[in-house]
């Protein structure tokens, strides 16, 4: 239990690498996070869940290893339908964030629901916030543990079919057909990582148990999207689902990676193939791709404003360093 002691700080040195200070909280959350220390089993579902996430990395990597190395036990049929699929290799970015969707998810709330509740919770709040650690440097840090883990789902993933795609293809001009999709895979990503992690922070700083912000972070974005489509059917407006977020990051991921142009130019006997991926990756949505930046610009923008409430309605030791 931490002692909020006005003693306990009084510190005259000289402040150096300010813009590094949220670096102690992010490492020492990130440790805890994977260190996960609760019951046997608990323990042991949490990292049978970390390790299953990998899989649909490894299934991707998997299949681009046979399409460019094509080992000799590798079954012809595969081999042929992968042959007619590389030109619409594109597709496998958006499909591997989608099948990572669920983990995800639980992953944000297993992680995130309790970074600032337990701080809260445990009267931590004023130690934390003493100089020479400000309230945004709190912020950031422990949007950085989140951001850690969402990114190893989303962004590190792509960007190793990227760099495996890039070292493993034989055409000698690989890098000028493939150089368009790294911004791709940083902005897809990125909307993911700020928009679950400012909203989830957000939560978990209302709430003091991480049962509790973990259950309304997971209703709010799990159950919206199925209400708001069933309501836009009914009511005939095609902008209502983009206030889900995960359907906006749906449309979007079309949009950024412009399945529309992949799926004008499906041809030959991979067709009905691609047809099927590209209606995966698109579902069943016609919401414009404008109300779905707006929806998630204003998630993210409302996590971090009631975030900053929050945080700016603790006390601190001393704002003399700020």
């Amino acid at each position: 239990m931490p002692v909020y002691d006005r003693s306990y700080r009084h510190w005259d040195g000289e402040l150096s690498r300010r813009a590094l200070r949220f670096l102690p909280i992010a490492s020492t959350g990130i440790k805890q996070a994977l260190s996960y220390r609760g019951a046997k089993i608990l323990r042991l579902l949490y990292r049978l869940l970390l390790l299953v996430s990998l899989v649909p990395t490894l299934a991707f990597l998997f299949f681009n290893f046979l399409l460019y190395y094509r080992p000799a036990w590798a079954p012809r049929e595969l081999l042929e339908v992968l042959d007619q699929l590389e030109p619409y290799r594109v597709l496998q970015y958006p499909l591997l964030m989608l099948f990572n969707s669920n983990f995800i998810l639980a992953l944000t709330v297993l992680v995130g629901s309790g970074l600032i509740g337990r701080d809260r919770a445990a009267g931590a709040m004023p130690l934390y916030l003493s100089r020479p650690v400000t309230r945004l440097d709190y912020a950031l840090g422990k949007f950085c543990v989140l951001a850690w883990f969402l990114g190893s789902l989303t962004i590190a993933p792509s960007l190793l079919l990227w760099i495996c795609g890039l070292a493993w293809s034989p055409h000698a001009d690989a890098f000028t057909r493939m150089w368009p999709e790294l911004p791709r895979i940083f902005v897809h990503g990125g909307v993911i990582i700020l928009t679950y992690s400012s909203t989830m922070l957000a939560v978990s700083a209302l709430f003091r148990r991480p049962m509790f912000a973990g259950l309304v972070w997971f209703a709010t974005f799990v159950f919206l999207p199925g209400f708001l489509t069933v309501a836009s059917f009914h009511f005939g407006w095609d902008r209502l689902p983009a206030i889900a977020p995960n359907t906006s990051f749906q449309v979007i991921a079309y949009d950024v990676w412009g399945i529309d142009h992949v799926a004008s130019r499906v041809g030959g006997a991979a067709a009905s193939t691609v047809q099927q991926f590209v209606r995966i990756v698109k579902g069943n949505l016609d919401t414009p791709v404008e109300w779905c930046w707006i929806s998630v610009a204003s998630w993210t923008l409302a996590g971090v404003l009631i975030l900053w409430r929050v945080l700016r309605r603790q006390d601190v030791v001393t704002d003399a360093a700020r």
